[in-house]
């Protein structure tokens, strides 16, 4: 009988790929704005609008429609609050018109230009 010839396999030896997790990033510095940096300076001067715009209506004696319960300030609060998208600046008079309500309420217990019926129409109502 013959003999089989033999015959070797070659084995390819393919190298381990190790992966090392990447370093962490570093981190920029962070700026530090100061408070009187140029946002606050917008808010501020919305805010001062506001009451400007409130103490015009005021002084002409012009009517609009106000919510129960917020008066005139808090109303219009409340308008440039839902409208705030269209105009960055109503953001700032929304403040404004809060505020001015938030001292009408704090110094006489109501708000100015809300009328309840029942109540005497002098400009003032009790909450």
């Amino acid at each position: 009988m013959a003999a089989k010839a033999r015959t070797s396999a070659i084995r390819i030896v393919k190298p381990q790929v190790v992966r090392v997790p990447a370093a962490p990033k570093k981190k920029g510095h962070r700026r530090h704005h100061s408070a009187s940096g140029s946002g606050s300076e917008k808010h501020r001067a919305g805010a001062i609008g506001a009451s400007l715009v409130l103490g015009l209506l005021d002084k002409q004696g012009t009517t609009f429609p106000t919510v129960p319960m917020l008066g005139r300030a808090g109303s219009l609060a409340l308008a440039c609050y839902f409208l705030r998208k269209k105009n960055p600046m109503l953001n700032h008079a929304a403040t404004g018109f809060a505020s001015i309500a938030a001292y009408q309420f704090g110094r006489s217990g109501s708000i100015s230009g809300e009328s309840v019926v029942g109540e005497s129409t002098e400009g003032h109502a009790t909450v």
